[in-house]
């Protein structure tokens, strides 16, 4: 679907440009049939990297692990701070294949490949609980642009680009550990009053590696450019780039996870309904296996954490939060000119229709 409408964005736009770029043709005392300089397709490669662009706060979508960064040692030591950021950033790479109507208007269309790093969401490192959650993606997007381009005939000229922003693969993965010696984590899945259960009776860990998906979403790519010319057809150019968007998140599938629940040193495989103990993702129970994302949580939802009965063979419900993957790119890169081959081909078909002596 995003894909789809990528491809009939770059159409309309495509098509819009061109009509503007004749108009200005015209007006500027050129026939209409006659071809304008600068007119022809171009190619781009430009590696570089991003940094984390316009901050908002990060967290877990599980209350067990948090919405900031807490550190607390009893009355001695305490620590509490949000952490502000964002999932992107990191290496890129892209590819642009280009038209340009006349010198100064064209359209392009750019593949982006992005690795955004490993970054913590949120943490509770306390007496007898600790848990933390670590974000990255690998992900794929699709622009199409309008293309702005001036040059002073010589060698130096700047480009700007604006136009939408389509995600169109690419899921966050998250590596979430919880080490529990309170019985808080059993305590909260269930739906229980947290009660701390003191002298490390309870000995709980959980690891696992997730991926959340989330609904398709559009967000806005906009680029500025210093470019030289190296010959008549290459340019290299230094590029600074804003890819900005949200996420809201749709559900949560567990990849791996392991879980080992020990009471009094005893491990223990089930607590009523529940299994606590399992050491691969497709022992566990479906409760711990997919979480789905409501914007609201009622009296029909599965969660344990508003009081109520929960289905431990059926998925988690949990708020829906966002995600901001927004990154500020730093690019450099090649653009390669494709026209002599066009004004080769115009030129013999003058040579055609020439008349003979």
């Amino acid at each position: 679907m995003i894909l789809r409408f990528s491809i009939l964005s770059l159409c309309t736009l495509l098509f819009a440009t061109e009509s503007f770029a004749q108009q200005t043709d015209s007006l500027a005392g050129l026939p209409l049939n006659a071809r304008p300089e600068g007119k022809g397709w171009f190619i781009e490669v430009s590696p570089g990297y991003g940094i984390p662009f316009l901050a908002t706060r990060l967290q877990s979508p599980l209350i067990e692990i948090g919405d900031r960064d807490l550190f607390q040692r009893g009355q001695r030591e305490l620590s509490v701070e949000s952490i502000f950021g964002t999932v992107g950033g990191g290496f890129n790479a892209n590819i642009t294949i280009g038209h340009m109507f006349n010198k100064y208007i064209g359209v392009d269309g750019n593949i982006n490949f992005a690795k955004h790093p490993r970054r913590l969401d949120s943490r509770i490192d306390q007496n007898g609980y600790f848990s933390s959650q670590y974000t990255g993606t690998n992900a794929f997007y699709f622009a199409p642009h309008l293309v702005m381009r001036w040059n002073n005939d010589k060698k130096f000229g700047i480009t700007g680009r604006v136009g939408p922003l389509l995600p169109f693969y690419g899921s966050p993965i998250s590596d979430i550990l919880i080490r529990d010696r309170e019985g808080r984590l059993l305590q909260t899945l269930t739906g229980g009053a947290v009660i701390p259960i003191p002298g490390n009776i309870v000995d709980v860990t959980l690891r696992a590696k997730t991926i959340t998906r989330f609904n398709p979403t559009i967000g806005l790519s906009a680029s500025f450019a210093m470019e030289y010319k190296a010959t008549d057809d290459i340019w290299v150019f230094a590029q600074m780039r804003v890819a900005a968007y949200t996420v809201e998140l749709k559900e949560t599938e567990f990849l791996e996870a392991s879980m080992s629940t020990k009471i009094l040193g005893i491990e223990v495989e089930e607590l009523g309904p529940l299994r606590v103990s399992f050491q691969d993702v497709n022992d566990a129970p479906e409760f711990l296996r997919l979480i789905k994302y409501r914007r609201e949580i009622n009296l029909e939802s599965n969660t344990g954490r508003y009081g109520g009965r929960v289905d431990f063979d059926q998925p988690m419900d949990e708020l829906s939060i966002r995600y901001n993957p927004t990154s500020l790119f730093f690019n450099i890169g090649v653009r390669f000119n494709i026209n002599r081959w066009e004004n080769g081909r115009g030129e013999k078909k003058m040579a055609k229709k020439a008349p003979k002596d």
